[in-house]
């Protein structure tokens, strides 16, 4: 699988040295929540969780990133990848190991901000 992304990125938000990729998912059964990434299963489907489950499934799910533009996903078993752009989200249509590509096309390079409390996606232009 090309770009594939370090699993050093992948795991629970907020409390490790090491930040990690958060996304917005809607688990069936239930409304958008955060969630991680705890396993890629393909250029575009992941294995994700929870951050905090409050209603089953409690387990692991695969879930796809939406193909759609809206910020939080409205269909079960689906996410989103959002990142922050001068403050403003932006959804992401893909995710490679450095960079990235929103629903128009745009292309940007991107980092993780943690301060312990919640991770950003952060975006620069290319």
């Amino acid at each position: 699988m090309a770009n594939k992304l370090e699993k050093r990125l992948f795991g629970t938000l907020g409390s490790a040295a090491t930040p990690h990729i958060p996304v917005r998912i809607y688990p069936t059964g239930g409304s958008a929540v955060e969630g991680y990434i705890v396993k890629q299963k393909g250029a575009r489907r992941f294995k994700c969780l929870q951050s905090t489950p409050t209603s089953p499934p409690y387990a692991a799910e695969v879930f796809k990133i939406v193909q759609g533009t809206a910020m939080d996903p409205t269909v079960a078993g689906t996410m989103t990848v959002i990142g922050m752009l001068n403050g403003s989200p932006i959804a992401l249509k893909k995710l490679n190991n450095r960079t990235a590509a929103d629903f128009s096309g745009v292309r940007y390079k991107w980092s993780l901000s943690d301060d312990s409390t919640q991770t950003l996606l952060i975006l620069t232009r290319i």
